[in-house]
């Protein structure tokens, strides 16, 4: 196959025009951007320094539970009086 000057022209044509339409696709790709505010920034600081904290609750939940079914957990009578009349 004989590819002609004015071929050739329209070849390259095409591959220029190609290209600028990639060109212009990267462009707009790197147009796109995140930005996350100094709020977000902090709760994720104060959400990773709450992970690290020991869940207290839970454990004393366990030793309640562990402290009932062995028969050793007891409420003085005064404070278990003093709640129910707290709310009254």
């Amino acid at each position: 196959m004989r590819v002609n000057e004015t071929q050739g022209q329209k070849i390259s044509q095409l591959y220029i025009e190609k290209k600028k339409e990639v060109n212009k696709k990267n462009k707009m790709a790197r147009k796109d951007k995140i930005t996350i505010s100094n709020k977000g920034i902090k709760v994720s600081e104060i959400k990773q320094e709450l992970a690290r904290i020991p869940d207290v609750r839970k454990r004393k939940i366990e030793s309640l539970k562990r402290q009932i079914q062995e028969g050793n957990y007891r409420v003085p009578a005064r404070e278990i009086a003093r709640k129910l009349t707290e709310n009254i």
